[in-house]
């Protein structure tokens, strides 16, 4: 198992811990929705979400990525020595797809899972380029093929591992499957991988682009964690879930303190830290992994360079000043 230093993670408001473990306290399933609005954290919480559960369960981790928000995760998990894979769908793939209105081949966008006879202990497979081309109905057959494929290899072999699908962005990959008449399709899928260990994770901050189709799959995923929103994203969220007049009390009256916590609710059935308000406060080494600004790229290169290091050593270094500069001295 890897070892290395989590944030400070969920508190109460009185100050108390904060504990929820997706994998362990499932009744149905552990798949998880995630909104919060642009600002919120919510890519630096699944950050924080992955390197626990991939420490705490060694969880395998597949990542269908739209943005490289991801990327650093790759470089941490390779210091530990686990195996790392990333996929890109190029922009001829997509064209060689086009050109064909009959196009049927689904397993061509899948060939470099052909040889796997496990997965790899963290895979991104990037679909950048459908959406920069607007192909909206090639993605969502590719997309489906994928989670066919990815069935087949945790069905035959993973270690006895949970497997988790990150879909970040995800109202992307929602309006592509409904677009495409496909979202029981979808559906199916994911149950399927659900009877597999195989567990879906999908984050948004648009709600009003998810499809309305969208509601009853969603609807069955067992945890929702929503973080701190204006009142006017609320009736976003009310349109995919149902909210109770105390859960949308909650809701409204959660906040984000900058620099130092955000304020979120877990919707699920299975735990009495659920349907409470929580503060989750992110570990400098998440902050750092998620620090993918261009100015801040540049920033890491201007550490690498300075002080001869190597990526990795770069981020490490630089989390270990950020948590001094929040915290004091760093001790791993």
């Amino acid at each position: 198992m890897t070892e290395y230093k989590l944030g400070d993670g969920y508190f109460h408001r009185d100050g108390s811990s904060c504990k929820i473990d997706i994998l362990d306290d499932k009744i149905d399933n552990a798949n998880l929705m995630l909104v919060g609005p642009t600002g919120s954290g919510k890519t630096v919480n699944l950050m924080e979400k992955l390197m626990d559960y991939e420490e705490k369960h060694d969880a395998k981790i597949v990542i269908f990525d739209c943005c490289g928000a991801y990327n650093n995760l790759h470089l941490l998990l390779e210091s530990y020595e686990k195996k790392s894979e990333f996929y890109e769908f190029d922009e001829g793939f997509v064209k060689s797809m086009l050109k064909d209105s009959a196009y049927n081949n689904d397993d061509e966008g899948c060939a470099f899972l052909k040889d796997m006879n496990c997965l790899p202990d963290i895979l991104s497979i990037n679909f950048k380029p459908f959406l920069k081309m607007g192909e909206e109905h090639a993605m969502s057959k590719v997309l489906l093929a994928l989670l066919e494929h990815i069935s087949h290899i945790v069905s035959s072999d993973n270690g006895g591992r949970d497997t988790i699908i990150v879909m970040d962005e995800v109202h992307n990959y929602l309006r592509a499957i409904g677009l495409s008449n496909a979202m029981q399709e979808f559906s199916d899928r994911i149950a399927h991988l659900n009877t597999k260990n195989t567990w879906v994770w999908m984050a948004t901050q648009n709600v009003d682009e998810i499809p309305q189709e969208s509601t009853s799959l969603l609807n069955k995923f067992e945890y929702w964690e929503i973080l701190a929103m204006h009142p006017h994203e609320f009736e976003g969220l009310s349109r995919l879930k149902n909210i109770t007049s105390k859960q949308k009390s909650q809701i409204l009256s959660m906040e984000k303190k900058q620099h130092c916590y955000v304020e979120g609710i877990f919707l699920n059935r299975t735990n009495t830290e659920s349907n409470q308000v929580f503060r989750f406060c992110a570990s400098s080494l998440a902050l750092i992994l998620c620090a993918n600004e261009a100015h801040e790229r540049r920033q890491r290169l201007a550490v690498m360079e300075n002080n001869g290091l190597s990526e990795i050593e770069a981020i490490k270094h630089m989390e270990r000043k950020l948590h001094e500069s929040r915290w004091g001295p760093l001790k791993y």
